[in-house]
């Protein structure tokens, strides 16, 4: 009998040490975007191009989607010819 209790608890032990490493990776995982946005030192952003474009003037019929002819159209838009 004091083996069983002694696998119970070590069992138990096991448990919440296993719990706790998962709930420190989740604390990991869940703080990398603020780390990662930290040190970029505002390094991320929109590239020129897109600065002022809402996603409400790209999805011109409103279907919550850009598709292709919308992205095309913009594209076409914002692009100008480089020096050759």
């Amino acid at each position: 009998m004091p083996n069983n209790l002694r696998q119970e608890r070590l069992r138990r032990q096991r448990n919440a040490f296993l719990a706790f490493l998962g709930a420190v990776f989740v604390s990991l995982v869940a703080a990398l975007p603020l780390v990662v946005a930290g040190l970029s030192g505002g390094r991320i952003a929109a590239p020129q191009v897109l600065n002022g474009v809402s996603f409400g003037g790209l999805d011109r019929n409103h279907d919550g989607y850009v598709d292709r002819a919308e992205s095309a159209a913009f594209a076409r838009a914002h692009t100008s010819p480089g020096p050759r």
